[in-house]
């Protein structure tokens, strides 16, 4: 069976319902999201061979495929992970990586743009690769300039964030 990669896609998003497909296209940059959710409209019910063509290709491709392991450098015993020195402005900034992402996950994008801003360019990055291309595409696009913020604006800041959740 011949088809293009466009159309491959297709099939699998229409394969998958309504709730599934939506959930893969908010992982898309807005734009290609909805020139694919456009596309899906017009797209005609595949038939079933081509739906099988699409999903042994992509088991095929799954299951032959080695991931990449994950490269992650395990920390020295009783050593504590060195932090840069603007991660200690705040108590965000001290908090283990997948904490941070815990909790800016469910904020407005503009919120946790302003609080990134305030992370070193160093831990900002690994947080960012961590996210979704959609999520990452949103808070970039609401990327701050760091304000300066007197001490009782940052005493008010981490009050909020409990020093040991």
């Amino acid at each position: 069976m011949q088809l293009k990669g466009k159309e491959k896609a297709l099939i699998f998003l229409s394969s998958m319902g309504d709730e599934v497909s939506r959930k893969i296209l908010n992982c898309l940059p807005d734009k290609i999201s909805a020139q694919i959710s456009q596309d899906l409209n017009k797209f005609k019910k595949p038939a079933p061979a081509a739906i099988a063509f699409v999903l042994k290709e992509l088991a095929r491709f799954t299951f032959n495929r080695h991931p990449d392991p994950l490269k992650i450098d395990a920390p020295k015993k009783n050593q504590e992970p060195e932090k840069e020195e603007i991660d200690n402005l705040s108590r965000i900034g001290r908090r283990p990586l997948k904490e941070i992402v815990a909790l800016l996950q469910d904020e407005l994008p503009q919120t946790a743009a302003f609080i990134l801003s305030y992370l070193s360019p160093t831990l900002r990055n690994k947080y960012y690769e961590l996210l979704s291309p959609g999520r990452r595409n949103e808070l970039k696009q609401c990327a701050v300039e760091k304000l300066p913020l007197s001490n009782p604006v940052w005493e008010k800041i981490n009050e909020q964030i409990p020093e040991n959740a």
